[in-house]
């Protein structure tokens, strides 16, 4: 359902966590979620990429809140099952990432790799 992407959008700067499906591609740049550690999240499906929103308006930034896009086609949740230091401000993370078409009710769970920092 995600697609791998090269680009930091523009809004993806500073504070962020970018993730890829497994080891290796974290090392050739190639992601399938990044978000900017306060209210975006962005995917790439059908070689669209695609921009979410957190819905959780709480003054907290939670790393599983459920993001959607203007569409209200697509939810996401980016589960953190493992986070290790790994830098200054950094971290190894390793989770899964719940992706659910509204329009249909297909979801999937993607596994993932990458880090979070700023």
């Amino acid at each position: 359902m995600l697609d791998s992407y090269s680009e930091f959008p523009e809004e993806v700067e500073g504070c962020s966590c970018y993730f890829s499906r497994n080891k290796q591609e974290f090392a050739a740049g190639k992601y399938i979620y990044m978000n900017n550690y306060a209210n975006l999240a962005f995917v790439s499906i059908g070689g669209q990429l695609v921009r979410l929103e957190c819905i959780d308006k709480s003054d907290s930034v939670k790393t599983d809140a459920p993001y959607r896009d203007a569409s209200v086609k697509y939810e996401l949740r980016a589960i953190v099952k493992k986070s290790s230091p790994s830098g200054e401000e950094v971290f190894k993370t390793e989770g899964v990432l719940l992706v659910k078409d509204l329009k249909t009710g297909a979801s999937s769970e993607i596994p993932f790799v990458g880090e979070c920092g700023c």
